[in-house]
């Protein structure tokens, strides 16, 4: 298969001591690689930050568990 993901090439990312952003955002470009693929994102739980300006405020039972968009490319 063409441009196939190197898991092992993206653990030694992982194990570097790169800060956190740097190290998702290249994963995702990394992933991004693999033919067929047009969009990657890697999403994280956190506790709500924007909760009072937020579109799905409504729809949101617990404004303490929310996902962030860490990384993004495609």
């Amino acid at each position: 298969m063409a441009n196939e993901i190197s898991f092992d090439s993206i653990n030694s990312l992982i194990l570097r001591k790169s800060p956190l952003k740097e190290t998702l955002q290249t994963i995702v470009s990394q992933v991004l690689n693999v033919e067929s693929m047009a969009l990657v994102r890697i999403w994280l739980v956190d506790k709500g930050d924007i909760c009072e300006s937020c579109v799905m405020r409504n729809e949101c039972p617990d404004q303490t568990r929310c996902l962030h968009l860490a990384a993004s490319v495609g």
